[in-house]
């Protein structure tokens, strides 16, 4: 079972991330008009007590995200954290590779050299968060010390 600290920094990296990716590309890139494509947003489910401790501990920045984020029925159905860990690394990774593929068309288009150098890291910065949240999600099954450790090395990286 995963420790709780562990899950909670793992909770601050996909929080950080999910909410940055939702953010329109004309925020990030005013004139660029690229439309977001349209994502589906899941009927909210009760949240379980697990996803309710989770979101509510004091290192979760917004609790409120957090429960609409994780009102899923996989999350509903999360025994423990180390599942409920998994499941929000792989929500990341998921998200990071959707956001992976809209800069990607983006760069495709005509744009400045100073809009192609801004694109181009953030290519390389989803392309670092979807792996590491892969490698992180398999880690928390196989060893979650491990796990931990990278969670503390990557935090930095994906919240830059």
């Amino acid at each position: 079972m995963a420790l709780p600290n562990q899950v909670c920094l793992v909770s601050t990296i996909f929080l950080v991330i999910f909410s940055i990716s939702s953010l329109s590309t004309s925020a990030v890139f005013p004139n660029v008009n690229v439309p977001l494509p349209k994502v589906k947003i899941p009927i909210p489910v009760a949240s379980s007590k697990l996803v309710g401790n989770f979101c509510n501990d004091e290192s979760v920045g917004n609790p409120s995200f957090c429960l609409e984020a994780l009102s899923t029925p996989k999350a509903v159905m999360a025994k423990d954290s180390t599942q409920l860990g998994i499941l929000i690394m792989k929500l990341g990774a998921k998200n990071a590779k959707v956001m992976l593929n809209i800069y990607n068309e983006m760069i495709k288009k005509p744009s400045s050299p100073q809009l192609l150098k801004a694109l181009n890291c953030c290519v390389e910065a989803y392309k670092y968060a979807s792996l590491s949240f892969e490698m992180v999600s398999t880690e928390l099954v196989e060893d979650p010390q491990t796990a931990n450790y990278d969670v503390i090395v990557i935090d930095p990286e994906i919240t830059k």
